[in-house]
């Protein structure tokens, strides 16, 4: 997908598939996109009766193996509260629920393996405070309360101590999406979507009522063009480019030496941190897969195992110096705002970016919107604002979250240590004790 792919890795788009159109091609929607988004959205299209025109811009590489899909703009009731105001982050949240849904059913539709249920919040270096902040904007938002995880189960399930506590949300589900990349391609060949790999916009023309995308072999004349790529944004659509920056995160796998954290026979467990640089984890018998953040892209596989060791010696001292099975650094375009990038540059212009580390719902939600914008003039798609889009600086912007990251990372330390403290503390025990 997109959001989430290899630096490295062999490709998934069928040699037969051509590169360029010969000559000037007209449809109702052309889709400049990469990977898993831009065919999402294409095929949601042509199943509505579209005639669509999907541009790779370029070959979809080895993604992640597993994701996850929820509500909550993978994000969570804090940071949702934090971004929007009240009713719009209820409204945003419940279509976040409906996304999910369809999301679900087309990933069983192409006959993808559900591998898990059920996701665990826990805290980061603040502690239980996080996960107390996170149930008070639950109950602001209307949602239902989560389940309460105490210490003593906790360190059974994540085989660690580091956690006094966390919530624990039934309504997330893990999928095996090695081969989704493949399955949407056949898809959308099926509905008839052209589509057009590696093959990069030289220009485009955006301004009348039909919008003119300009290819090396010929240009496509579409009612409506859709961008869902980041590659060449800053060529072909500056206005968007200047609103999305490439957030680094590295993945890989630990094995705990026997010490099974799951329960033999279970589908495994999914587990998110909560903070400014949260970490994420799948655990699967005595496996663990973890995400992390990183301050810059690190493209071999030495240095992101490194820096994995380095953020999961914390949590799991035992694993500092562990070898990391498959660790690679990946790129996720981000947005300042934190909500994914959807909505409208002006009639006929749409754009889906910055959809999240776990981005399969706001995938769906972005192809629904879209879709129900185009087909049925439906403007909820304005919940998530308009231009003029916020800029992120360019190479000052990067500079500033790279010190900010590292400011961060310092200061977590003193805080993850002064929070295990006080959460064993008597009131945040019976707070977070077992139901």
């Amino acid at each position: 997908m997109s959001a989430i792919v290899r630096s490295t890795g062999p490709g998934i788009v069928a040699a037969e598939l051509p590169s360029q159109p010969r000559g000037d091609l007209d449809c109702d929607v052309c889709i400049i996109g990469d990977g898993v988004p831009g065919l999402w959205i294409a095929l949601v299209l042509a199943l509505r009766g579209r005639a669509v025109v999907l541009l790779d811009t370029k070959a979809p590489e080895e993604g992640r193996h597993e994701a996850v899909v929820g509500a909550g703009l993978d994000l969570t009731a804090t940071d949702l509260c934090e971004r929007a105001d009240r009713d719009r982050a209820r409204a945003l949240y419940d279509l976040s629920v409906g996304a999910a849904r369809s999301a679900i059913r087309l990933l069983e539709v192409l006959g993808l393996e559900q591998t898990g249920e059920g996701q665990l919040l826990v805290p980061g270096p603040a502690g239980l405070s996080d996960l107390l902040d996170e149930a008070a904007a639950r109950d602001v938002l209307g949602l239902s309360e989560l389940s309460r995880v105490g210490e003593t189960d906790l360190g059974d399930l994540l085989g660690t101590d580091a956690y006094a506590g966390a919530l624990f949300d039934s309504h997330a589900w893990r999928f095996d999406v090695r081969s989704l990349g493949r399955l949407l391609g056949d898809a959308v060949a099926a509905a008839g979507v052209r589509r057009f790999v590696n093959a990069p916009v030289q220009g485009v023309d955006l301004d009348g009522v039909r919008k003119y995308i300009q290819l090396a072999g010929g240009r496509v004349r579409a009612d409506h063009a859709v961008f869902s790529a980041t590659r060449g944004l800053g060529r072909v659509a500056p206005w968007l480019a200047r609103a999305i920056y490439p957030a680094t995160f590295v993945t890989g796998t630990f094995d705990t030496g026997g010490v099974r954290l799951t329960e033999p026979g279970s589908s495994g467990l999914a587990v998110r941190e909560t903070g400014a640089r949260p970490a994420r984890f799948l655990l699967d018998g005595s496996r663990i897969t973890v995400t992390a953040p990183t301050a810059t892209y690190q493209g071999r596989e030495v240095a992101a195992a490194c820096a994995l060791r380095r953020q999961v010696g914390a949590l799991y001292p035992g694993l500092a110096r562990a070898t990391v099975g498959a660790a690679f650094g990946w790129r996720a375009a981000c947005a300042p705002a934190g909500l994914p990038v959807i909505g409208s540059y002006r009639p006929g212009v749409w754009y889906a970016l910055a959809l999240g580390q776990d981005p399969l719902a706001n995938v769906s939600l972005a192809a629904d919107l879209i879709g129900d914008a185009i087909v049925e003039r439906d403007d909820r798609i304005t919940l998530f604002g308009g231009p003029p889009l916020p800029s992120t600086w360019g190479v000052l912007g990067a500079g500033m979250r790279w010190s900010t990251y590292w400011a961060g990372r310092i200061a977590d330390r003193s805080e993850r240590r002064r929070a295990r403290f006080a959460d064993r503390q008597e009131v945040s025990m019976v707070e977070f004790s077992s139901a």
